[in-house]
């Protein structure tokens, strides 16, 4: 099997099975009715989010982001100020757990509920909305236990807009997720995610997943993490405001927030010790791929990923 079959099995072998997809898209649809017909916590709007609206989540899906817009209005005080996300948090908690809590395992998280179905979660993320048309609104800051603004609708735009069957970004995404399972790299997943759409961006796309994979480990051993990495996509680079940080990986959609800011200079090196350990064993799997050594390149490969990359059938006497 040629490097590109290989790499397009193993993508195959990422994906969800369509019997949980159809479990998870009941239970968001149960969950989704439960709170339309509450008098008083029922959403304005309802929003996927997350790898499972973004179509890059692999298997086993751990859990599915479900944004519930409010009115903005519904969540100020008497002084026109707005409840801390733990707040909002609690009562929209307390009344699940008086609804369902017999049922299912209810857990007060630090920016949404967490609902404990069987084979998966459900994350229901509050979002404080003024009605807006881009969707932007205030969702919980984990670290600051204070509102944060972004725009879900727009998130899933920016990705979705550039991946196509010639462009494979969302399977990209999915191969780089394997990777940083498999090799223990200690990343925030948002994050990864922002460079591997960079990298593609900046250099280029291939049918070929096992191309894309090297330009993205190829790009973040290139950058280092140390020029912030930022999109055009919805503002300039001059509305730009974020602290100065040893990573600065910009929201795509919110000039002001810097994905990264709680990372520092420990995480930056790890990750770049996981690339370049990884981009040396890659840069040797194509060398015996050039070399027509399909066995040493596809041991090679296995070795980066491990399994559900495809095995090699016999290690034992490949010569390296």
């Amino acid at each position: 099997m040629d490097i590109e079959s290989l790499f397009s099995e193993f993508h195959s072998r990422l994906l969800p099975s369509e019997s949980i997809i159809d479990k998870a898209r009941q239970s968001c649809e149960f969950i989704k009715q439960v709170l339309s017909n509450e008098r008083e916590l029922a959403p304005s709007k309802f929003y996927y989010s997350g790898s499972y609206a973004k179509s890059t989540n692999i298997t086993p899906i751990k859990d599915i982001d479900l944004a519930l817009y409010y009115s903005i209005d519904d969540w100020r005080k008497i002084d026109g100020s707005l409840y801390l996300p733990m707040i909002v948090i609690g009562r929209i908690f307390s009344r699940m757990t008086k609804l369902h809590g017999f049922r299912l395992t209810i857990r007060r998280q630090n920016r949404s509920i967490g609902l404990g179905f069987r084979d998966f979660d459900i994350d229901l993320v509050p979002a404080l909305w003024d009605g807006n048309d881009y969707g932007y609104a205030l969702i919980p800051d984990r670290e600051s236990n204070n509102w944060l603004v972004t725009s879900i609708p727009l998130h899933i735009k920016f990705l979705k807009g550039r991946d196509k069957t010639y462009r494979p970004y969302a399977k990209t995404i999915r191969i780089v997720k394997a990777w940083k399972k498999n090799n223990a790299v200690n990343f925030p997943g948002f994050a990864l995610e922002l460079l591997t759409i960079k990298a593609l961006d900046t250099y280029g796309t291939s049918n070929n997943l096992a191309v894309c994979f090297y330009n993205v480990i190829n790009y973040i051993s290139e950058n280092k993490l140390k020029t912030p990495i930022f999109f055009a996509d919805y503002y300039s680079k001059d509305k730009i405001d974020v602290k100065q940080k040893p990573i600065i990986i910009v929201d795509p959609v919110n000039p002001e927030n810097n994905v990264t800011n709680s990372l520092n200079i420990f995480n930056r090196a790890h990750l770049i010790n996981k690339v370049e350990t990884t981009l040396r064993t890659a840069e040797l799997a194509f060398k015996a791929d050039f070399n027509n050594r399909q066995k040493l390149a596809h041991l090679h490969w296995y070795r980066i990923f491990k399994e559900p990359f495809p095995k090699p059938i016999s290690t034992h006497f490949v010569k390296c």
